[in-house]
């Protein structure tokens, strides 16, 4: 078995949804067999200490699972969890995603906004925590045509394998600017049969897979398409410059809201 990650956190705050998100984080770091620390962006009180007890008793969890506690609290919340993926050498980090939905369109709350932003490992927002057993059935994953790398994306098949996922979608934006400057240069403009060819080599997905171009003149066509499929996950490979996250071309919009669980890959040097 492929070790994906060596450290999970969740990031946990005392909200209504705290015991859900919690639940999240434990169920993530089962199925991608990683233990699980977590992260509280305030100072430890044993009031605390006691509650997050009580939380990793309720789902059978030891009570000795490590928190990763602020160490200043005059940082913000975002800043404290940053720190403390940093100090705990955290992989991937599980938060929570909304600061307010509706039936069209979740908002991306201000923390997880900087998460987004400045995570220093994957991040795996989740919009609706339940402490209910969730199932991804239908995964999607968007592939930069810009820039291509592909051992992120054979981390998804693999990602989506441990999710017990029944499909993955491959999706590609291509604008109509683009394809006439294909055209221009008597290229052949990326198409379907293109993409499958491109991706035919990656393995480690036993369920269905399909790829799909999005033409589109706005990145909201992926966000459309993600939505209309009904997929429990959207999954995008990022790049850091210079400390920050750089979201690929038409994808910009995930600043502001996201359609389904989002899980942001990080690309490293090399991953081509």
């Amino acid at each position: 078995m492929i070790d994906l990650y060596r450290r999970v956190a969740v990031a946990s705050t005392f909200s209504p949804r705290f015991q859900a998100v919690i639940c999240e984080g434990d169920r993530l770091a089962r199925r991608l067999d990683a233990p699980l620390t977590v992260i509280h962006g305030d100072q430890e009180s044993d009031e605390k200490a006691n509650r997050f007890r009580d939380a990793f008793t309720s789902i059978n969890r030891p009570t000795d699972t490590p928190v990763l506690w602020a160490e200043d609290d005059s940082l913000p919340p975002a800043d404290a969890i940053l720190s403390a993926c940093r100090r705990g050498h955290v992989d991937l980090l599980l938060a929570g995603a909304l600061e307010r939905d509706n039936e069209h369109r979740f908002f991306l709350g201000g923390v997880a906004r900087t998460l987004l932003q400045q995570a220093p490992c994957d991040l795996f927002l989740v919009t609706r925590p339940s402490e209910e057993e969730t199932h991804f059935q239908h995964i999607v994953i968007e592939v930069a045509l810009k820039d291509l790398r592909v051992y992120p994306l054979q981390k998804s098949l693999h990602i989506a394998q441990r999710m017990r996922a029944k499909k993955v979608t491959f999706i590609s934006v291509i604008t109509p600017f683009e394809e006439a400057a294909s055209a221009s240069r008597n290229a052949r403009p990326p198409d379907e049969e293109w993409l499958i060819e491109l991706l035919d080599p990656l393995t480690g997905f036993d369920g269905e897979a399909e790829v799909r171009i999005i033409r589109t003149n706005t990145g909201f066509g992926v966000c459309d398409f993600v939505q209309e499929v009904s997929a429990d996950l959207l999954i995008v490979v990022t790049i850091s410059v210079d400390g920050e996250r750089r979201l690929p071309p038409h994808m910009d919009w995930l600043l502001q809201v996201i359609p389904t669980n989002v899980l942001l890959l990080a690309a490293q040097n090399g991953d081509d």
